[in-house]
């Protein structure tokens, strides 16, 4: 299965929701996901990953992982194919930022 780059930002996009239950939101829709967080959300400087808000446009789509790939290609100097499981494996940053 192949997917375009916007195909692949989408998907990034909806993995939040895949990677954290959304706890205590405010639920403005189920399909496609809109969910606010509450005023007791706001009691901290940092807003936990399962208290993020969720604006979806669009459904979110069914992924195998086990047979996903992402492509780099075109004018890359280095064509490279990865897999979910190759993602996972690069360094990880933490970031506090607004």
């Amino acid at each position: 299965m192949q997917f375009s780059r916007r195909q692949f930002f989408h998907l990034l996009a909806a993995a939040p929701l895949t990677a954290a239950v959304k706890r205590n939101m405010i639920v403005l829709s189920k399909r496609p996901e809109d969910l606010e967080m509450p005023l007791d959300g706001f009691s901290t400087w940092i807003t936990p990953v399962d208290r993020f808000f969720v604006r979806s446009h669009h459904y979110v789509p069914k992924v195998d992982l086990a047979t996903w790939r992402l492509t780099v290609d075109g004018e890359s100097l280095k064509p490279l194919t990865l897999t979910f499981a190759d993602l996972q494996k690069l360094p990880a940053i933490d970031t506090v930022s607004v």
